[in-house]
C-alpha cells in the first residue's frame, strides 16, 4: 500500500509541477541603519545583513489599518557569483502590518513569511499579505505579512513604471521602455540578455533559501522567536517552502537552530501547492538513494554547466519575455488611470514578433484570425479596463493557469471562442468538460467580434441582469479587475512579475524534488514538511486540485475557494459576490491565529 502512494504521489508530483511551471510608486526618502544586534547568542556562525533600508509604499488596495512598506537587506553575493550590479547585493521583501502594531517584528504576535510562484513578484502576494493582516487583527492577533522578493528582480528597472504612475499616464512607461524617450534624464538601457547576467548561473535554490534565511534572522535573532514565524507560498512557492523547510543552513545536523523547519517554527502555509521536498520518497531507500546521487549529482552538475554557459533565465523559452511582462504593467497602468476612457494602447505598442504572437494567442476568436491577423487585436476598440480584462480574463484568456476571474466584457457583441478547440461543445461532455476547463481551460472562452462597437469592462460584482450571465454568473467572479490593475501597475518596488527567472533555481528544484541530495543539495537533511503544521487552501477551478485531490500531500487542514482560478487565489477580491470574506485569507489568518494561541 506504501508503495502504492509513492507512486501515486511521484505521478501527482510531475503533474503538479508542470501546473506550477505555468502558472505564475510613491515612496518618501529611505531611512538606512545598520541591522540590530542580536538579543541573544547567533544561531550559528552564518553571515547576516550588514544594512537595512526600509522605504514607504503607498498601495491604494491596502486596507485603512494595514501600512505597507518595503525591506532592503544588504547581503553580498559571494565573491564566486561574478560582476553584477551593485543592487543584486540586496535582498529584500515587503512588509505588511498593522499601522498601531508594534514597530519592531520582533514585538509582533507573528510574522508570515511568503514564497510568490513561478514568474511572480512579491506583489504577486500583495493582495493577500494585507487582507491576510487584516483578517488576523480582527480576530485578535497582531502579525505581519513578508512578501518575499526573489534576488532576480534587482535587474528590473522600474523607472518607466514609477514615472507613469506619478504621472497616472501609461504612456510614460510604453515611451521609456520601448520608444527610447527619456524620464527624469534617465534612458532605458534596454532589455537584459544571458550575457548580462552571468553571475544569475550562481543564483539557484540554495542561494534563494539563503536570502530567505537571513531575513528571518535579521529581524528575529533570537531562535526562541522563531516559533511565531510562518512559512509558505503559492504555486511554485510550495515546493521552495517545503525545501526551505528540510535545509539545514551551517551543514551540520547538530545544531538545529538554523534548520528550516524551526526558522519557520510557526507552520506552513500552501497557497493552491503542496509542502513537498522529497513527494516521492526514494531518499528513504539507501541503494536508490546512493543511485539518485551519483546519477542526479553528476546531471546536475552538467547542467549548471549548461547555464552557466548560456540559458542563464528562462527568456529561452520566449514566451517567458521581459518585454512581454513589462507589458502586463503597462496595460495594467492603462486600466488604472483609463478605466472607462477608450484606449489606444494596443495600437501604439511595438510590433514585436513575440509580443504580437502573445496578443494573438490572448484575443483571437478563430483559427483563421490567428493564422492571418485579420481582423487584427489591434483594430478592436477597448477602454483601459477592458484591454486589461480581455487579456487575462476567465472567459478570454485560453490557458487556465494565465486566468483572472474579474468580471466580463461589455457593451458590444461577443461570441465563443473556436480557438484553440471549440470549447462551447466540448465543455458539456461530463466529467471530461469539467477537467479540460480546469487543466487548460478552453471550455467557455468568449471573444469580441465587432472592430467599430466600443467594449467597455463588467465589474466582477456586475454580472447579474447582465448579457454577460449567458456564459458566467456572480458566483463565478471573485476578483475585482481595478484591484488587479492597481498591482500590475507596480505602485511599490515590487510588481506582480519577476521579468528574469534564473533557470538555475528551476532546475535545482526539480533536481531535489527527484531526491538528489549532493553537492549544494545536501544541506537537504531533513523531513521538513512533516516536522510543523500546515494549512492549505485550492483554487476549485486550478488545475492543481486534480493533484490535491489525491490526499498525498495537500495539507489536512485546508479548503476549497469554489471557483477560484490559480491566480484568483492571491488576488480575490475580500468582498465576495456571496456576502461572505475571502475564504483564502480568512483560512490562512485563522490558521496563525490559532497556531499563535
Amino acid at each position: 500500500m506504501q508503495a502504492k502512494r509513492r507512486l501515486l504521489l511521484g505521478l501527482g508530483t510531475l503533474t503538479g509541477l508542470g501546473a506550477l511551471a505555468l502558472g505564475n510608486v510613491s515612496t518618501a526618502a529611505a531611512a538606512v541603519r545598520a541591522a540590530p544586534a542580536p538579543n541573544s547568542a547567533p544561531v550559528s556562525a552564518l553571515p547576516q545583513a550588514d544594512q537595512r533600508v526600509e522605504t514607504p509604499v503607498n498601495d491604494p488596495n491596502n486596507p485603512a489599518d494595514v501600512e505597507e512598506t518595503f525591506v532592503k537587506l544588504h547581503y553580498p553575493l559571494p565573491a564566486s557569483a561574478g560582476p553584477r550590479p551593485a543592487e543584486c547585493d540586496w535582498v529584500g521583501y515587503m512588509r505588511f502590518r498593522l499601522k498601531d502594531g508594534p514597530r519592531d517584528s520582533k514585538d509582533a504576535d507573528g510574522v508570515v513569511t511568503s514564497m510568490p510562484g513561478f514568474g511572480g513578484g512579491a506583489g504577486e502576494l500583495s493582495m493577500h499579505a494585507a487582507q491576510t493582516v487584516h483578517s488576523a487583527a480582527a480576530k485578535g492577533k497582531k502579525i505581519e505579512f513578508w512578501a518575499l522578493e526573489r534576488r532576480s528582480a534587482c535587474l528590473e528597472d522600474h523607472t518607466g513604471l514609477d514615472a507613469a504612475n506619478q504621472a497616472k499616464n501609461a504612456d510614460v512607461a510604453l515611451g521609456y521602455y520601448f520608444g527610447g524617450k527619456e524620464v527624469n534624464g534617465h534612458r532605458f538601457g534596454g532589455f537584459k540578455t544571458d550575457k548580462d547576467v552571468a553571475f544569475l548561473a550562481h543564483v539557484g535554490l540554495a542561494q534563494t533559501l539563503d536570502d530567505w534565511r537571513v531575513s528571518i534572522q535579521q529581524a528575529l535573532p533570537d531562535p526562541a522567536s522563531h516559533k511565531k514565524v510562518f512559512c509558505g507560498g503559492h504555486s511554485l512557492g510550495g515546493p521552495i517552502t517545503g525545501l526551505m523547510s528540510s535545509w539545514d543552513f551551517d551543514g551540520d545536523p547538530k545544531t538545529t537552530d538554523d534548520a528550516g523547519y524551526n526558522l519557520c517554527g510557526g507552520g506552513y502555509v500552501a497557497i493552491d501547492t503542496g509542502i513537498i521536498a522529497d513527494p516521492i520518497g526514494l531518499t528513504a531507500f539507501p541503494i536508490i538513494k546512493d543511485v539518485i546521487n551519483k546519477v542526479g549529482g553528476a546531471t546536475l552538475d552538467g547542467v549548471n554547466k549548461v547555464i552557466a554557459a548560456g540559458p542563464r533565465t528562462l527568456q529561452f523559452l520566449q514566451f517567458y519575455s521581459p518585454k512581454i511582462l513589462t507589458s502586463v504593467g503597462i496595460i495594467g497602468q492603462e486600466a488604472r488611470y483609463r478605466g472607462d476612457q477608450e484606449s489606444t494602447l494596443l495600437k501604439r505598442m511595438p510590433n514585436a514578433p513575440i509580443l504580437d504572437i502573445v496578443l494573438r494567442l490572448a484575443y483571437s476568436r478563430t483559427w483563421t484570425q490567428l493564422l492571418t491577423g485579420m481582423p487584427s487585436v489591434r483594430d478592436y476598440r477597448f477602454t483601459g479596463q477592458a484591454l486589461f480584462g480581455s487579456f487575462v480574463d476567465d472567459n478570454s484568456m485560453p490557458l487556465n493557469i494565465l486566468q483572472v476571474s474579474q468580471g466580463a466584457l461589455d457593451g458590444g457583441p461577443v461570441a465563443p471562442k473556436t480557438f484553440p478547440l471549440p470549447g462551447q461543445d466540448l465543455g458539456k461532455i461530463p466529467f471530461f468538460g469539467e477537467i479540460l476547463n480546469d487543466t487548460i481551460g478552453l471550455t467557455n472562452t468568449w471573444a469580441p467580434t465587432s472592430t467599430k462597437t466600443l467594449y467597455h469592462w463588467r465589474q466582477y460584482d456586475r454580472i447579474a441582469g447582465s448579457d454577460a450571465a449567458r456564459y458566467t454568473s456572480p458566483d463565478r467572479e471573485v476578483t475585482d479587475l481595478r484591484t488587479l490593475a492597481v498591482t500590475a501597475s507596480s505602485p511599490g518596488p515590487s510588481d506582480l512579475t519577476e521579468w528574469y527567472f534564473p533557470t538555475r533555481l528551476i532546475t535545482d528544484i526539480g533536481f531535489a524534488l527527484v531526491g538528489t541530495r549532493t553537492g549544494d543539495l545536501a544541506h537537504l537533511m531533513y523531513d521538513g514538511p512533516s516536522k510543523r503544521p500546515q494549512v492549505g487552501a485550492l483554487g476549485g477551478d486550478s488545475p492543481f486540485q486534480y493533484v490535491a485531490k489525491t490526499g498525498l500531500f495537500f495539507p489536512k487542514d485546508s479548503i476549497v475557494a469554489p471557483n477560484y482560478s490559480h491566480i484568483d487565489m492571491t488576488i480575490a477580491s475580500p468582498k465576495q459576490n456571496n456576502g461572505k470574506p475571502e475564504p483564502v485569507t480568512e483560512k490562512v489568518a485563522g490558521f496563525v491565529v490559532k497556531q499563535l494561541g
